[in-house]
């Protein structure tokens, strides 16, 4: 006989939930850097760091967010692709992105982010390749 109040947690379930979390924090950290708030990117980065993030998996996650902000922008026709493996609030957050960024920016950051990516993996200090592009991405655009 099976007790109405268990339920069980399946593997996509659990991928889900965790996707979203991961999501919301890589939109996050994308709005500081969009917004060239260099102080509150690397605050929040040190946050993620502190709550036991994979920085390596981060870093990547956020480029793949990127590229799907400058895509868009660019041919929006994709929209139609990326709304097959993206719920509606997550798509709305890169279509929002999309309207505000300056490209030479974000592939500026991208490409820092790409060699940080790199150099994480082989790094004792994980974080610090992924701070040195931030601050070279938006270290003069800061508006703090």
């Amino acid at each position: 006989m099976s007790n109405p109040r268990t339920s069980v947690i399946n593997t996509e379930d659990v991928e889900s939930i965790i996707g979203q979390v991961a999501f919301k924090r890589i939109s996050e950290l994308a709005e500081f850097l969009i917004n060239g708030d260099l102080a509150a990117s690397l605050k929040f980065l040190s946050e993620i760091n502190e709550s036991g993030y994979n920085l390596i998996q981060f870093n990547k996650d956020l480029i793949h967010y990127l590229r799907k902000v400058l895509a868009l922008k660019f041919s929006p026709e994709l929209e139609e692709i990326f709304s097959r493996e993206m719920t509606d609030q997550e798509l709305k957050a890169i279509k929002k992105h999309g309207k505000i960024i300056d490209p030479e920016k974000i592939i500026k950051l991208m490409k820092l982010l790409i060699e940080a990516h790199t150099e994480m993996r082989y790094s004792p200090f994980v974080i610090v390749p992924f701070e040195i592009a931030i601050i070279e991405s938006l270290k003069n655009t800061d508006k703090h």
